[in-house]
């Protein structure tokens, strides 16, 4: 008997291609697709070419991924909606951590109804690995996320010197990372015994070409970007879209040569906000500030909950106590070293030197993320035979940073009373006195010599 669904033979071939998570996840958003790719193969393929005039079609092969990147964005956006329905739960957890426990909910529910126990930590006394292995998982594990430490710190309403420097810590570093880890990972690919002295040079050089030449290449769209917006006042409304397009493709050009996208863009922004802000509308400053807050919000929410689903995906991870207890007292150690001895150079150059209480903040504030996960997903188990330890030790201090430190900053910056972020909207008598000020300092800095914080501000 001929189906009347000449559509399953295309559905049951796609569900055939995706991966595991991906039919899972399918399964899930469409209950009976399972059920009817599940028939004879004969009277499927006996359905994909029947007699006439069909009205409606089963083209999911089309739509797949923008279908289900929209429903994960829908659900992503709904459960932002649930937690803030409680203001006594977001008060004290953090919303990063509700999604990450979403995430590993949704990954529990997908492995539950796939009927396999695909998460595994198997002790195992023995970990295979060599110095340059530990160098690579070193170089992966000390990136600190901005994505974890923007949606922790904005909660915490800390101070906007010190939100700066850790974010722009965290954002900047992504140069040394990204570095360390191919120099590391190339070393390893190649057999530690094969490297030579020259490699090594080469590898130095290289965090001056990624992260001068990201720049560069920022500055360039920069100056590109405030040249083409002075000539759109006739043409209002693509000013949106030439910022969008030619940031997006400051990103794409360094990823294009292997240079820092992130500081590209970064600096991209840094030096034509005052440009190009003087140059569009405020229609086009206000369509472009919550564009920017949309998309930035969706993708940290979906970044989260990812995380937390992928912490049970069908990896097998390997665990060993030592290595992960290790690493969460090396991180946690090694970054007050740092943090301590940096600041005791830079207060000798800084009008307003950073406190002890600021140190401990700073120190407190190593969150890692998706970064660092995704980083140790992509190494090569054939190469690194200690991959699968890895993984699971990533895990785990992915989670206790986020988690834990997450929950627990905003009591340590209450007991150590730091000073918060003022949130008072200044009248406009305050605003003409601030710039007035900010005027006067910046002339009295002129003609002292001293080119410091309101000099360069002015300019």
């Amino acid at each position: 008997m001929r189906s009347p669904f000449p559509g399953f033979s295309i559905v049951s071939r796609v569900l055939h291609e995706c991966g595991d998570m991906e039919r899972l996840l399918l399964g899930i958003l469409l209950p009976g697709l399972p059920v009817l790719c599940s028939q004879n193969d004969r009277e499927v393929q006996g359905a994909a070419s029947p007699g006439g005039f069909q009205v409606v079609h089963w083209e999911w092969h089309m739509v797949q991924t923008p279908y289900l990147v929209a429903v994960w964005i829908l659900v992503a956006s709904l459960a932002k909606i649930v937690f803030h329905l409680s203001r006594k739960v977001t008060t004290v957890v953090p919303e990063s951590c509700l999604l990450i426990i979403l995430g590993l909910g949704l990954g529990g529910i997908v492995l539950a109804i796939a009927q396999r126990a695909e998460f595994q930590l198997e002790p195992n006394p023995h970990v295979e690995a060599g110095l340059m292995d530990f160098l690579l998982f070193g170089s992966l594990i000390s990136a600190v996320d901005p994505v974890a430490v923007l949606a922790v710190f904005e909660e915490v309403h800390v101070n906007e010197t010190l939100f700066i420097i850790v974010f722009g810590e965290s954002l900047l570093n992504d140069a040394v990372t990204v570095v360390l880890y191919k120099v590391f990972n190339s070393f390893v690919e190649m057999g530690p015994q094969n490297v030579q002295a020259a490699d090594y040079m080469k590898g130095v050089g290289s965090f001056f070409v990624v992260s001068l030449g990201g720049t560069a290449v920022g500055l360039v769209f920069a100056f590109l970007l405030a040249l083409i917006t002075r000539f759109t006042k006739r043409v209002r409304i693509i000013e949106p879209l030439f910022i969008f397009l030619i940031v997006y493709l400051a990103h794409l050009t360094a990823e294009m040569v292997s240079l820092s996208s992130i500081l590209a863009v970064t600096f991209c922004g840094l030096c034509c906000k005052k440009y190009v802000e003087a140059n569009i509308s405020n229609k086009s400053r206000t369509t472009v500030k919550y564009t920017m807050k949309t998309l930035a919000g969706s993708s940290e929410t979906i970044i989260f909950i990812f995380l937390g689903i992928s912490a049970v995906d069908t990896s097998k991870w390997t665990w060993d106590t030592a290595l992960v207890l290790s690493t969460l007292i090396f991180i946690f150690v090694f970054r007050a070293i740092g943090v301590v001895l940096q600041t005791c150079v830079l207060n000798h150059f800084r009008l307003l030197p950073l406190d002890k209480i600021d140190q401990v903040v700073m120190s407190y504030g190593g969150l890692r993320g998706a970064v660092a996960f995704a980083l140790v997903i992509l190494l090569d188990g054939s190469k690194v035979k200690a991959k699968d330890y890895f993984v699971a030790t990533t895990i785990v201090v992915v989670f206790f940073t986020v988690m834990f430190q997450g929950l627990t900053i905003k009591p340590l910056v209450k007991w150590l009373k730091v000073k918060r972020q003022d949130h008072h909207k200044p009248t406009l008598s305050e605003e003409l006195n601030e710039h007035a000020f900010d005027h006067i300092m910046a002339a009295v800095e002129d003609i002292i010599g001293h080119h410091g914080y309101h000099h360069w501000r002015d300019k």
